[in-house]
């Protein structure tokens, strides 16, 4: 029985040489090949780095000359040492604590909130930091930024049946509960203005307090003025002179 030839095997010798720039050769390679094709590497490791040429013939190749060789420049560069750093381990991310603080102590359901935070690193330093608040469904609320020795502020607006938590960017991990709003309650939101001092209370849009409340101003300790404020709507502005506050640092609180 004749068996047809369809094709021809082309099986060989290959040398290849990794020459350094001084034209030393510093390593040598055989391969056999197969149809045209060989596989095989050099071993650098002890190798200093720099630029080498391969270059590869065949014994049949060497009758015409270098010009019948091939060659390629490559670059070679060795493992990278390891630093010994001892038992400390560099992160990306300093560990940091993010506080969140309503003001007025709680958040209000249904009602504009200012909301302060603050960030500090492990040694209580203020750090920079930007975040978003999300609600449980995944939904973007407000995105915040520090604007002071890691202390910022935003305004949000809980609504009901919904749960908050903030986000910080580049703390993936970082997933900050906030305190459950209340369904009846006040938010106070504080500005200076000139020579006033603006209050504006806010309420539960969906429950309008009709009952009365009572703005108390006290300085270490010592009640300085009290006023009664008939709440008609869900919100409220109380205006008062700065000329009524002593220096330092006073305390406003609503009682019903």
């Amino acid at each position: 029985m004749e068996s047809p030839i369809n094709s021809i095997q082309i099986t060989g010798i290959y040398l290849f040489q990794l020459v350094a720039q001084d034209g030393r050769v510093v390593k040598d390679l055989i391969l056999f090949s197969v149809k045209g094709e060989a596989n095989g590497s050099f071993k650098t490791d002890s190798l200093a780095n720099g630029i080498y040429t391969i270059r590869a013939f065949t014994k049949y190749l060497e009758n015409f000359g270098e010009e019948a060789c091939f060659y390629k420049k490559i670059y070679i560069a060795g493992p990278l040492k390891s630093i010994d750093i001892g038992n400390k381990q560099l992160t990306e991310n300093p560990k940091i604590e993010v506080a969140f603080l309503p003001e007025g102590g709680n958040l209000v359901l249904n009602a504009p909130n200012t909301v302060a935070f603050k960030a500090i690193d492990q040694k209580g330093k203020g750090v920079n930091v930007s975040g978003k608040i999300m609600d449980d469904l995944g939904d973007t609320i407000v995105s915040f930024n520090t604007s002071y020795l890691g202390m910022g502020k935003f305004i949000m607006m809980p609504v009901d049946e919904r749960s908050y938590y903030a986000t910080i960017d580049r703390y993936p991990e970082m997933k900050i509960k906030l305190p459950t709003a209340l369904t009846d309650g006040i938010s106070l939101n504080y500005k200076d203005n000139a020579n006033a001092l603006k209050f504006v209370l806010y309420s539960n849009m969906k429950l309008v307090p009709h009952r009365p409340f009572y703005f108390v101003a006290s300085h270490k300790g010592v009640v300085l003025f009290y006023h009664k404020i008939q709440m008609t709507d869900y919100n409220q502005l109380v205006k008062v002179s700065k000329n009524l506050f002593p220096k330092g640092i006073s305390k406003i609180t609503l009682l019903d």
